[in-house]
């Protein structure tokens, strides 16, 4: 992180652009990778010139009262950290910025800091990070420290989805719940940048896949002829999805794309690329007119590969190849069976046959694994691995487990993190191998045909 440091020429030697780039016309950039300390639950930022927590400003008294946590700050320049993590790789810190929980383990940090409480732990604190849009989803905290006074914010992400009948088991109701917390993150992060300006001439361009879409208000049933009212619009937007070149039906179809980390399709790439284009132009045209900025216009956009698809996203059949395409590109699996019935039919076939030929092959000890019952000693056995995986959380709070909690937390880690993963890697080579293959070749843009002709 140390190398990234910009030197502007003719500069004095101690140039920093957090003093100096105010007297500037070409400022000089900044690179911030955010992430999210586990430890504190702050922001945690990687920079050229330092990387850690940041002190709360004094003009911001009010977030001193309400942040009661700890501050874990480090010192300017890299050169003042400890040895180890003077020379902190880049690849380690984008690492941190995308590592979304539970998908990949938080990266550690460790010996920067000294022990939290003397007789609590005894490690000293080690750093655990995050995908830092777990503290701050749109990434603006930075530039407003930065006392930016431009923004242009692209929300690529998956905006929470109404549900008729939202499910009640465990699982959905946790996973809604945290789509309803990070959606209302979002929405005040946002809501909190524009309340600083007149919304007229905000310097602010901001785009994201449900921009241009209307938003729609049900009236509750009447007690007469239990109907209720048409369906309302809250509001018409400034500029509809029509109006640059996308209809509302495909850009309803866009705002559900799968965000996951995954293979996207020339269809689904192209879709997305096509539309952030169309849509950047008018608040990105705005902020240059409303603040005098100088732009370069693109002349070479025809050359784009993405500009192929244009044809489809402004008028398209419902029921063609092409919007069963943005269809499938909301679900995470089975999307190649969902594009081709050939494929479902031929991995039905094929599955049913190997499990045939298992259970005939193995039909002798299949049948006396089942009759066997479970002993007293087997039981106690899976107890006490049970327990096992429990040792790390009791150390924290009862020291006569401290010294099981090394061997326990290995134990723990060899099997979810290397037997666990290692069997799970067959099954994910074949998909890669097969499936996925199949998927992206289902997704090439000659699979979609002739464009669709221009409506009059």
């Amino acid at each position: 992180m140390n190398e990234l440091k910009i030197q502007p020429k003719g500069a004095k030697d101690d140039f920093h652009p957090h003093k100096d780039n105010r007297e500037r016309n070409a400022k000089v950039p900044i690179l911030k990778l955010n992430a999210t300390t586990l430890n504190t639950g702050h922001n945690w930022r990687f920079e050229a010139s330092r990387m850690g927590e940041q002190q709360i400003p004094e003009n911001k008294k009010i977030e001193k009262e309400i942040d009661g946590n700890l501050r874990l700050l480090a010192p300017y320049p890299y050169e003042e950290l400890v040895e180890d993590q003077q020379d902190f790789e880049l690849g380690l810190a984008v690492a941190a910025s995308a590592c979304v929980p539970a998908l990949f383990h938080p990266l550690a940090i460790s010996g920067l800091f000294p022990k939290l409480i003397e007789d609590a732990t005894p490690e000293d604190i080690r750093v655990q990070l995050v995908d830092g849009g777990v503290h701050d989803n749109q990434g603006i905290e930075g530039l407003t420290d930065e006392k930016c006074t431009l923004f242009i914010i692209s929300d690529a992400s998956g905006q929470m989805q109404d549900e008729a009948d939202p499910s009640t088991s465990i699982l959905s109701v946790i996973s809604r719940t945290n789509s309803i917390l990070m959606d209302r993150v979002r929405e005040e992060q946002i809501g909190g940048l524009y309340q600083n300006y007149d919304p007229e001439k905000a310097p602010i361009a901001f785009m994201h896949l449900r921009r241009g879409l209307s938003t729609q208000v049900i009236s509750c049933l009447r007690s007469q002829n239990k109907q209720p009212k048409e369906l309302e619009k809250e509001g018409d937007p400034e500029e509809t999805s029509e109006n640059f070149g996308v209809s509302h039906r495909i850009q309803d179809l866009l705002s559900k794309v799968r965000t996951d980390l995954d293979s996207f399709t020339e269809v689904e790439a192209y879709s997305l690329m096509m539309d952030g284009f169309q849509m950047s132009a008018g608040p990105i045209h705005r902020l240059i007119k409303n603040h005098n900025l100088k732009s370069n216009p693109t002349s070479d956009k025809d050359k784009w590969k993405f500009v192929d698809i244009k044809a489809w996203m402004s008028n398209c059949a419902e029921k063609s190849c092409y919007v069963c395409h943005l269809e499938t590109a909301s679900h995470k699996v089975f999307k190649a069976f969902r594009l081709s019935h050939k494929a479902t039919i031929v991995t039905a076939i094929i599955v049913l046959g190997i499990l045939f030929g298992l259970g005939t092959l193995f039909k002798n000890e299949i049948v006396i694994f089942l009759s066997q019952s479970i002993t007293v000693y087997q039981l106690v056995l899976f107890v006490l691995l049970l327990l096992i995986g429990f040792i790390p959380k009791i150390s924290r709070s009862v020291k006569l487990f401290r010294f099981l909690r090394s061997p326990s937390e290995y134990v723990v880690r060899i099997v979810f993190q290397g037997v666990l993963p290692a069997i799970g890697s067959i099954f994910v080579w074949i998909h890669l191998q097969i499936f996925d293959r199949l998927f992206i070749q289902l997704g090439k843009l000659k699979q979609l045909g002739d464009p669709p002709a221009k409506s009059n």
